[in-house]
C-alpha cells in the first residue's frame, strides 16, 4: 500500500532533485519495499496519472501478480513510476508550482475561536 502522502512526498523530492538514478536510488533507501522506475510519459498508455504536478507525472504500480501493471488503486499499490513530461522544463518554475499546488490542496485553516 502506498498512501497519498508518500506520493506528494516522492513528487516533493522527484521536483527538487530531478528524475536521476540517485533520486531513485534516494526513494528506495527512503521506502524499502517499494518497486521505483522511471520511464518517459509517452511509454504509459492507457492510463491517467494518479498524481500531477507542472513537469511530473506519478503513476502507481500493482506488481502482485507475476507481471508489473499500472493501478490507480492505493491499497493495492507496490510501487511508484515517476516520469517527466516536460522535459528541459525550468526547475524553479516547477518548485513554485509544487507550492502552489499544495496551497491549493491544503484544507481551510479555520478562524481561532474566542
Amino acid at each position: 500500500m502506498i498512501t497519498p502522502r508518500q506520493l506528494t512526498d516522492i513528487a516533493r523530492l522527484a521536483i527538487a532533485e530531478g528524475l536521476t538514478p540517485a533520486m531513485l536510488t534516494g526513494l528506495r533507501r527512503i521506502y524499502p519495499g517499494v518497486y521505483f522506475a522511471s520511464c518517459l510519459d509517452d511509454d504509459v498508455i492507457g492510463t491517467e496519472p494518479v498524481l500531477q504536478r507542472t513537469g511530473l507525472n506519478l503513476y502507481l504500480v500493482d506488481s502482485r501478480q507475476h507481471c508489473l501493471r499500472l493501478t490507480e488503486d492505493f491499497q493495492i499499490a507496490t510501487g511508484v513510476v515517476p516520469n517527466d513530461h516536460l522535459i528541459g522544463a525550468d526547475p524553479i518554475a516547477i518548485a513554485s508550482q509544487v507550492e502552489e499546488n499544495d496551497q491549493e490542496q491544503a484544507p481551510p485553516r479555520s478562524a481561532p475561536s474566542g
